[in-house]
């Protein structure tokens, strides 16, 4: 009997120290070890949390010119090789090294069209970035297509690549805010 109390007090000790631990936490107690959150008794999903300090320290100020813009591939493929794709996807991506603001990116994707052995993708990219020399900013561009062929097995569909191209780096000049820049490429496949 002596040993089933001392069990019952030592879960009722662990119990009590459970209990003001979590209201430590609650009034900001910081403790130096572990993953800042809490644990939900009812469903027991642990949900992080996010120090408020580091988000505010994290932003920094951007200066310079802030321009609207937009970026228009419109690509056109010919497909000489026929090859079965259930889809074509076109993807382009920009950026751009603005010191000290830092690096600025943009990606769109969007699925072709199709007309015989031809296909064709119009890729807008919109962005706002805040630059200090826009004028002589130089804005990098990446243009890819992929053949795509989807399966099924059993109860999951997926799809895999069945071919990729991809056009090397060009580089564009920054706009004015408000323009829409459009680039026309051309890949054969």
């Amino acid at each position: 009997m002596k040993r089933r109390s001392a069990i019952l007090f030592c879960l009722c000790l662990v119990g009590l120290a459970q209990l003001v631990w979590s209201q430590n936490r609650a009034a900001r107690v910081s403790h130096e070890k572990g993953i800042p959150g809490y644990l939900d008794p009812r469903t027991g999903k642990f949900t992080t949390r996010v120090d408020d300090s580091a988000l505010n320290a994290a932003k920094p100020e951007l200066t310079g010119t802030t321009i609207l813009f937009r970026e228009q591939f419109n690509i056109t493929i010919t497909n000489y090789d026929q090859s079965s794709s259930d889809a074509v996807a076109c993807e382009a991506t920009i950026d751009s090294d603005d010191d000290p603001n830092g690096d600025f990116y943009e990606d769109a994707m969007v699925f072709a069209t199709r007309s015989g052995s031809t296909y064709t993708c119009d890729v807008p990219i919109l962005a706002q970035w805040t630059l200090q020399t826009p004028g002589s900013d130089t804005i990098y561009a990446y243009v890819y297509v992929d053949f795509l062929k989807g399966v099924t097995i059993g109860p999951a569909s997926t799809y895999f690549e069945v071919r990729e191209s991809d056009q090397p780096r060009f580089a564009l000049p920054v706009p004015s805010n408000g323009q829409t820049v459009v680039t026309n490429l051309g890949f054969i496949m």
